[in-house]
């Protein structure tokens, strides 16, 4: 008989493959929470990695506006990005249902990570920040639990990155996006203490949160720290670009 981990972890995997959103298996892990969905997600991402895929980052969820503390005060959970889904700005998404876009501050690492690091540590392992989109493939709903919503990545498909820019060049807490379509204006935001969580403190939280799980980060990793506008609905296909200004513009048609 197929344990209801096996079963959940089938219809996790069935759910970031095919996007089929058969919930049943995920009913005993109703109230088991976020360590227990994250336990899922990592047996997840190991049936990926039995496949052929890689690791290409990891997104820091909960980290902005009303999101954060939703999940219990400070809980940020990550979600694995694959490498193959991991974008260069200018390309073009192939078919995925239910596209949402998030512009967000990108990290690349330059150096590996393998425990648990302060914020200065933080900055110090990272190679470039860049403009970049979330994008969000909405398999799950708000409505399921938290162990299903983590066990799911937290609905990421992929990331889209611009230019790599100089850290050490660039205030982060002093940002301004545009994200435009194919109409026009879709929204605005800025990062700040108020709106979303350091960057460089998310990284250590998620540095912290895979150390627990014996796992690491590795140089040349793409990391996505949080949203700077509301999740944008994707219901038109064109031309996506989200300006941050001194970070740059990164871009995606769809």
């Amino acid at each position: 008989m197929t344990s209801p981990t096996n079963a959940a972890v089938d219809a996790l995997h069935a759910i970031a493959t095919n996007g089929a959103a058969d919930t049943e298996a995920l009913r005993p892990f109703a109230d088991a929470g976020v360590d227990a969905g994250f336990r899922l997600q990592l047996a997840v991402l190991d049936r990926w990695l039995a496949d052929g895929e890689e690791v290409g980052g990891w997104k820091v969820g909960l980290t902005s506006r009303t999101a954060r503390d939703s999940m219990g005060k400070d809980v940020r959970p990550p979600g694995y990005v694959l490498a193959s889904r991991v974008l260069s700005s200018g390309a073009s998404l192939p078919a995925v249902a239910n596209v949402r876009l998030e512009p967000e501050i990108g990290i690349v690492l330059g150096r590996d990570i393998t425990g648990e690091i302060t914020v200065g540590q933080a900055k110090a392992a990272v190679a470039s920040v860049a403009p970049a989109f979330e994008i969000n493939a909405l398999r799950l709903p708000s409505t399921e639990s938290a162990a299903a919503r983590v066990g799911n990545a937290l609905n990421n498909w992929g990331v889209v990155f611009g230019s790599p820019v100089d850290p050490g060049a660039i205030d982060l807490a002093a940002l301004s996006v545009t994200l435009t379509g194919p109409d026009g204006p879709l929204a605005t935001g800025r990062s700040g203490a108020d709106m979303i969580d350091d960057p460089y403190l998310s990284l250590t939280r998620l540095a912290a949160t895979l150390a627990r799980n014996g796992r690491g980060l590795t140089a040349g990793q793409h990391i996505i720290t949080g949203s700077l506008t509301d999740a944008v609905p994707v219901s038109k296909s064109g031309h996506y670009e989200a300006d941050f200004g001194a970070l740059g513009t990164v871009t995606l048609d769809i």
